[in-house]
């Protein structure tokens, strides 16, 4: 917040350079809960550097680029008065860019927030210009119109929350993957026992081979046997189950697709939430 000083042929102990002073407050729970109300507040404090004529001043070298500097900072400061003090144009573009002040100033200007100008002038007959182009300067920024609301933001779930959510849909999953598999054991075991009800052959032994010993690739998966529990629902499938067996795989299909679509879901807020933080 210190600015530097120097004397000029219009003022002894001139500002050579704006000052601006920011305190931002956050204010959180304590307690660590589902709900979590988080306030923020700052405060800004700008003192502005007067603007100058170099022919009163009398500046050169680097008191001229330093009044230069000034001026222009100024002069993007009263740009973006004049784009927000304009009356039935909110839409309009405000050119915070143009200088560091003004980035700065970005929310004190057009933001949520409530700020109060004050402008120095002089009574002096030698300083009326620049007392008239100050009333002129605060007179703009009078017809700057701001809706101020609290900034609080509200925290449905804790982070340990989402994890513990995402580890409970996982051990759900797993217990669908579980009973999926025996379904299908469960089928196949009693098309079997049909078969020796009727005096016929199991399947697999009609294949099997009557002498020598078995070859290398008949325990491989994938030939006569389903490996994993999606490939057995899938030849459950195929072949056509009964109508309350494929009931039973739909739903809990449907289960698992809904269970991963809300994991997803968790996983973005989770990430939104890490990025808030």
């Amino acid at each position: 917040a210190k600015r530097s000083q120097a004397a000029t042929a219009a003022n002894e102990v001139s500002s050579r350079s704006h000052a601006v002073l920011q305190v931002i407050v956050e204010n959180r729970d304590r307690a660590p809960g589902t709900v979590a109300n988080i306030k923020l507040g700052k405060l800004s404090l700008v003192d502005l550097a007067g603007s100058e004529r170099a022919a009163n001043t009398k500046n050169v070298g680097a008191r001229l680029v330093e009044g230069a500097n000034i001026n222009r900072s100024l002069l993007a400061l009263g740009n973006c008065i004049n784009a927000l003090g304009e009356k039935g144009n909110k839409g309009n573009f405000v050119p915070y860019r143009d200088s560091k002040l003004t980035r700065l100033l970005k929310d004190s200007l057009g933001g949520n927030c409530r700020t109060v100008m004050i402008a120095n002038i002089s009574s002096a007959e030698s300083s009326f210009e620049e007392t008239l182009n100050t009333l002129k300067y605060a007179n703009r920024a009078k017809n700057i119109k701001t809706h101020v609301q609290r900034n609080v933001l509200n925290v449905n779930y804790h982070i340990s929350e989402y994890v513990q959510l995402i580890d409970n849909l996982r051990g759900e999953i797993q217990i669908l993957k579980s009973q999926i598999g025996s379904s299908n054991v469960d089928r196949v075991a009693t098309s079997h026992a049909d078969l020796r009800s009727r005096g016929g052959r199991s399947p697999i032994r009609a294949h099997s081979p009557q002498a020598g010993p078995r070859s290398p690739m008949h325990h491989l998966p994938g030939r006569g046997q389903p490996s994993t529990p999606f490939q057995a629902l899938r030849e459950s499938m195929r072949s056509g189950a009964g109508g309350e067996g494929r009931e039973l795989v739909n739903n809990m299909r449907q289960r698992i697709v809904e269970n991963f679509q809300e994991r997803m879901q968790l996983r973005r807020s989770l990430i939104e939430l890490e990025d808030q933080n």
